[in-house]
């Protein structure tokens, strides 16, 4: 197996063993508050800011919110139609992912929903560059 890095370092942990889940780069404040992505200004609940405010893993794990069909993608080269929703994670903030389905069969709100590893391409090193996209968890 080909070394996996992060398509984007600053959201996602890679877990150390090729089967285990990933996390979330997220961040928690003093307050309670919890945030996707990880808030480097402070906290947009209570204001604190600095030591107040830390970085935390959060599980690629949570509840289906909302979703939608997209059959159009501002982002160039993009493969439509995709699934989006929006899940509450375990860990606290409700987040918009893309999901790994081909359709929107099958998918219910209120129905668990497991985060996993996808490769997206393969870099000039050789590396797979893998995000984390969410399915169903009966799907796993």
């Amino acid at each position: 197996m080909s070394e996996r890095v992060a398509a984007k370092p600053t959201l996602l942990n890679l877990p150390a063993a090729p089967e285990g889940p990933p996390t979330l780069r997220g961040s928690r404040c003093r307050c309670g508050h919890t945030s996707f992505p990880a808030q480097s200004l402070g906290c947009n609940v209570c204001g604190a800011t600095g030591a107040d405010v830390g970085a935390v893993p959060l599980a690629a794990a949570g509840t289906l919110h909302s979703f939608a069909m997209a059959h159009r993608q501002k982002r160039p080269g993009a493969d439509t139609p995709l699934v989006v929703g929006a899940i509450l994670l375990d860990d606290g903030p409700l987040i918009e992912v893309v999901i790994d389905a081909v359709d929107a069969s099958g998918l219910e709100v209120g129905c668990r929903m497991l985060g996993r590893l996808v490769t997206l391409e393969t870099n000039a090193e050789g590396q797979a560059m893998v995000d984390c996209q969410f399915r169903p968890e009966a799907g796993e």
